[in-house]
């Protein structure tokens, strides 16, 4: 067992401050995204930050972690869109996860017996990201396999144990339900769950119905138009609940700002998809 400690890190995003996107290292501070081995950066789909380059780089957490774990579920020091590059998750950017599903599945390393994994729960945009797409990308089918069966033979695959496993993390997506029982006031009806889980419901199947688009060889989508109107769907669905909730409550369980511009999607990494794409065909 190679124990080392993991870093996770925030960085607000270009396009809206008020989002956070998320990253993994084994060392501190970020002088580079190319360390000397054993070093590892985990880019979780996105891009290079470094205390120069991003003075808003932020510590948000730390744990002790088992590297070859961590190293096994998503692999490290690689820049590119390859699936083991973003934990397994399958498909496109934006399909099945983002940035948080990346970080949350790497740092599942972070579990030991007894002691519960680390999240990105408390970045900016989280848990509006765990409601749409699972803490650990679990919603939904690809392939006719569940997400959820593929997060199980990932974790099998990298050793980790039903001890280490049922120590669970710190943030699950049962605390969904409790962080908006807190936005309410302490009371949570059931017509107000239902409200939110039917949104999110309504949200991930226009997702798959614009995913299928861009599978789809003989349809002209691309992952960057994907991005735009998954971006602007999101929008809406925040935008609904804060017209019937009211935006103190949204702010609070979703981690956004009511009201303000919102792209959860990076769409910079869905072109880069996009010319990967192209690149590989030529």
């Amino acid at each position: 067992m190679s124990s080392i400690t993991l870093y996770l890190w925030t960085n607000p995003v270009s396009w809206d401050p008020a989002l956070q996107h998320t990253m993994v290292t084994t060392y501190k501070p970020i002088g580079t995204c190319t360390p000397q081995a054993p070093q590892c950066y985990w880019f979780c789909w996105g891009d290079c930050h470094t205390a120069s380059g991003s003075p808003n780089l932020a510590l948000l957490k730390q744990a002790a972690g088992n590297l070859d774990t961590a190293k096994c579920i998503t692999q490290p020091n690689d820049p590119s869109s390859a699936d083991n590059t973003h934990a397994g998750i399958p498909s496109f950017y934006g399909h099945f996860g983002v940035c948080h599903q990346v970080a949350d599945r790497t740092l599942i390393a972070t579990a030991a017996p007894g002691t519960p994994a680390i999240t990105v729960e408390g970045a900016d945009g989280a848990k509006l990201s765990f409601w749409l797409y699972g803490a650990y990308a679990t919603h939904g089918e690809y392939k006719g396999q569940s997400l959820a069966d593929n997060w199980a033979q990932r974790k099998q695959g990298c050793g980790i144990t039903p001890e280490m496993n049922n120590s669970g993390s710190e943030f699950s997506e049962e605390n969904l339900h409790e962080s908006l029982r807190a936005a309410m006031g302490g009371e949570l009806k059931e017509e107000t769950l239902a409200l939110v889980q039917d949104v999110f419901t309504d949200l991930r199947a226009k997702k798959d119905q614009l995913a299928a688009r861009v599978l789809d060889k003989g349809d002209s989508m691309t992952r960057l138009e994907f991005a735009q109107q998954l971006n602007q769907l999101i929008a809406d669905a925040v935008a609904r609940l804060t017209n019937e909730l009211g935006s103190a409550v949204v702010e609070q369980a979703l981690d956004v700002k009511a009201g303000a511009p919102f792209r959860l999607l990076d769409e910079h990494i869905a072109a880069r998809e996009d010319e990967e794409e192209a690149e590989n065909k030529d």
